[in-house]
């Protein structure tokens, strides 16, 4: 649960825009060792990159878990960031 409150706060808050206006996103893939039930570190990896490729493919700016989505993001325009 912490994971996803980390995510959540990188994929809506930190992210920001880009010089062009367009906002920037990110694709996560997210593995743990005992939710998982991976005891080899490179293995985790390899989990964490496969899932961020489900990301990638799902319509970006998400991250995936265990679970599925955990958390997708619908980024300012840079229209809606102008005061």
């Amino acid at each position: 649960s912490g994971a996803g409150i980390v995510v959540s706060r990188i994929i809506h808050d930190w992210l920001g825009m880009r010089p062009d206006g367009n906002p920037i996103t990110a694709s996560m893939g997210l593995a743990e060792r005992q939710t998982d039930s991976v005891e080899d570190w490179s293995q985790l990896i390899t989990l964490a990159d496969e899932r961020m490729y489900v990301a990638k493919t799902s319509g970006k700016a998400c991250c995936v878990n265990h679970e599925g989505i955990m958390t997708r993001s619908a980024p300012p325009t840079a229209a809606a960031s102008e005061p």
